[in-house]
């Protein structure tokens, strides 16, 4: 759609919302604009601006614009803060500054090109074609002449690529029995003139006395392709053609895209996706309402499939017009904008793309007004482009004055919470759950006992995952410390830092294992003060460092205690001050000989042959209580809320018994069983104690985590 033509639909657009003007604008999620405010872009905050076109160079978003009949340019400044104007004149990139210039289409570029932007200009009684291109940091210079065929014809519609090094440009040209016929230019050097491809009366229309218009002109893979929409017998067809071979003539790409031969098919947007051509255009149904649809070259290269098809694949709702669709492969995958109107009759951008099956459409916000600045007012002409590999979009949108402002906005990540796990004391994993679309988002975290003082280096977000879980593990931690973290997100160009709310974790003190061996043909078991050790059952405990553990030896009937090696030695008490991880060996003997048991004893009687002799009463350990071990806590403290997992180890648990306490507050044991939830927990520091419970009674060492819910 012309630029012209964009100011009469919004300015008509705006007459009807004048009603809901009051009303006030919706929030929009995941969708930001670089820049906001009442004009971000336009040069002149009370001028019209429209037909956007937006394109990435050299890693930058540039927009171009028609604004009062003027072509104007701008890019994202190096701080992401501003739109700045590389030539900033009342008419940096026109001929001539007097004459009325609409259509600007930046150049989809190769590595290493400058800007450039195709627009078409008054000039006598005609339009002419012209190529300006961004040849300084701050000089837009005219390259080449015009390539039209008549100068003196009406000429728009420009669309402009790289292919094969040099500037090609297709565009819309009346010929001399007043026909539009879709035509082809080449551009071999800067100082040369335009050729065109083939020079013929009607060098690309399937029939020379039907009307073309809206071409769009991409490479994809090693050709070149152009797509238009034709009225033949007073219905708009979209067409496909491919340059040769040999490079000068066009041979056409199947049949019609259209849905049904009968209904109007218009404005077609081509992109390359994964080496293939697709096109987006908008398509009359019989209801009369516009479908915006897709299609794609089927595998034998012959002819068109439609993508996830069916009587409203795209259109939020079917009844509703959907108008000017740009289409773009951002990550590999077709994304598609339009605008579609509401139930007010106010024009919405909106942004679709395929899912992951290829069997449907989705939005990728779906809400009454994903994109637009203000809900009630009417946004158009939308220009879909990937930036860095994520999407931006740019629309012209009528503001408060009634002044059509150009827009630009992008998608960006959304947090959706984020922990501190596996922690240790001197180190923790952070964990964030990021909505990224499907797209490498790169996320990290910052963190310190004050919230900044590191950050990890960030991860690309795995590529197709809609909501993965970014880990990272951080150390060189201070035990019996808090700590504040943040996950952050950098997106678009330049990169924009995005931060998720803050979450608080405590190291715990170090650790080290006390390890009990038995040893010797003797029988016993061994106990610790504190709780931990319980030697038969659990044999190993962990106790903080620097804590003295005192262990007591306890011979079974028949046998006796003969002392303690490694960390401990001699046969009294046993204390371990815990510098390390140690081990300490308890040896138990047999009992000696009791009175008449030993030597000068009368001979025992001899045992009847086939009889047992006796023996004595045999002996077990009395049962241990089941030990505790904990699986896993997820503490989601800026929702107050914490969830522990465990189980029973040794002994069998016939349940557990669970305990929270706040600060320094009693612990009162429940029963309980995992998972175990609590929520609505105030801010302030908590202890988790949780013990197995079976036949011989409870855990004595509860297993033990402590978190803490920020304020």
């Amino acid at each position: 759609m012309s630029g012209r033509a964009g100011a009469i639909r919004l300015g008509a657009a705006l007459a009807a919302t004048l009603a809901l003007l009051l009303a006030p604008a919706l929030a929009q999620a995941a969708w930001e604009q670089p820049v906001g405010g009442e004009a971000p872009i336009n040069r002149e905050a009370g001028a019209e601006g429209t037909a956007p076109s937006i394109e990435e160079y050299a890693g930058v978003p540039y927009v171009a614009w028609a604004e009062n009949g003027q072509i104007q340019a701008a890019r994202l400044s190096g701080d992401g803060t501003a739109w700045e104007r590389p030539e900033d004149s009342p008419s940096p990139i026109n001929l001539s500054p007097s004459a009325d210039a609409e259509d600007p289409t930046l150049r989809r570029n190769g590595p290493g090109e400058p800007p450039c932007v195709a627009f078409d200009e008054a000039a006598g009684a005609g339009t002419q074609i012209h190529m300006s291109c961004l040849t300084t940091a701050t000089d837009w210079t005219t390259i080449g002449d015009s390539p039209n065929k008549d100068p003196n014809a009406l000429a728009a519609e420009p669309s402009l690529t790289i292919f094969e090094g040099i500037s090609w440009i297709a565009w819309s040209e009346v010929d001399s029995h007043g026909v539009n016929q879709i035509r082809v230019a080449k551009l071999p050097a800067p100082g040369e003139h335009w050729q065109r491809v083939p020079d013929t009366e009607s060098p690309i229309n399937i029939d020379a006395g039907d009307k073309a218009f809206h071409p769009s002109l991409v490479v994809v893979g090693s050709n070149l392709y152009v797509a238009w929409n034709e009225v033949h017998e007073g219905v708009n067809l979209v067409h496909v053609a491919r340059l040769d071979s040999a490079g000068d003539g066009w041979e056409a790409v199947g049949g019609a895209l259209n849905k049904e031969a009968g209904h109007d098919a218009f404005e077609p947007s081509m992109a390359d996706v994964g080496g293939v051509p697709y096109v987006a255009f908008s398509e009359t149904n019989g209801l009369s309402f516009d479908q915006a649809r897709v299609a794609r070259l089927d595998g034998a290269g012959t002819g068109w499939e439609l993508v996830a098809d069916s009587a409203s694949p795209i259109n939020r709702e079917f009844n509703k017009d959907a108008e000017h669709p740009s289409l773009a492969a951002i990550g590999g995958v077709p994304y598609v904008a339009w605008s579609e109107k509401d139930a007010h009759g106010v024009d919405q951008v909106r942004v679709a793309r395929l899912n992951a099956a290829g069997t449907a459409w989705e939005a990728v916000v779906d809400t009454e007004t994903p994109i637009n600045d203000n809900a009630q007012l009417p946004a158009v002409e939308p220009s879909l482009a990937a930036i860095g590999g994520f999407p931006y979009v740019g629309w012209s949108e009528v503001d408060m004055e009634a002044h059509a402002q150009v827009r630009v906005s992008r998608l960006v990540p959304e947090f959706l919470g984020a922990e501190a796990t596996d922690l240790s004391a001197t180190g923790a994993t952070l964990q964030a759950k990021v909505h990224t679309y499907g797209l490498p988002f790169p996320v990290g975290f910052e963190y310190g006992a004050t919230l900044g003082d590191h950050e990890t280096t960030p991860v690309a977000a795995p590529a197709g995952q809609e909501e993965p879980t970014i880990s990272q593990t951080v150390g060189a931690l201070t035990a019996k410390t808090h700590y504040v973290a943040r996950p952050f997100a950098t997106a678009g160009v330049p990169l924009r830092r995005l931060s998720g709310s803050s979450f608080g974790f405590d190291t715990p003190s170090p650790m080290h294992a006390l390890t009990v061996t038995l040893a010797g043909t003797g029988s016993g078991t061994v106990t610790s003060t504190p709780a931990g050790i319980a030697c038969g059952s659990s044999c190993e405990g962990s106790f903080e460092a620097g804590a003295t553990v005192t262990l007591e030896a306890t011979p079974l009937p028949g046998s006796t205690f003969a002392g303690w090696s490694g960390g401990c030695t001699g046969t009294s008490g046993c204390q371990v001050v815990l510098e390390a991880d140690t081990t300490v060996t308890a040896t138990f003997a047999p009992s000696p000989p009791g009175p008449g048991d030993g030597a000068g004893s009368p001979a025992p009687s001899p045992t009847p042959s086939g009889s047992t002799p006796p023996g004595p009463a045999p002996t077990s350990a009395p049962p241990s209580p089941p030990g505790t071990k904990l699986l896993g806590a997820r503490i989601n403290s800026s929702a107050g809320r914490a969830t522990f997992r465990f189980k029973a180890v040794g002994a069998t648990a016939g349940s557990f018994r669970c305990a929270l306490r706040q600060g320094s507050k009693r612990a009162k044991f429940r029963r309980c069983r995992s998972p175990q939830a609590y929520r609505k927990l105030k801010p302030g520091g908590y202890t988790f104690e949780v013990q197995a419970v079976g036949s011989a009674g409870a855990d004595a060492t509860p297993a033990i985590r402590r978190f803490r819910i920020q304020g």
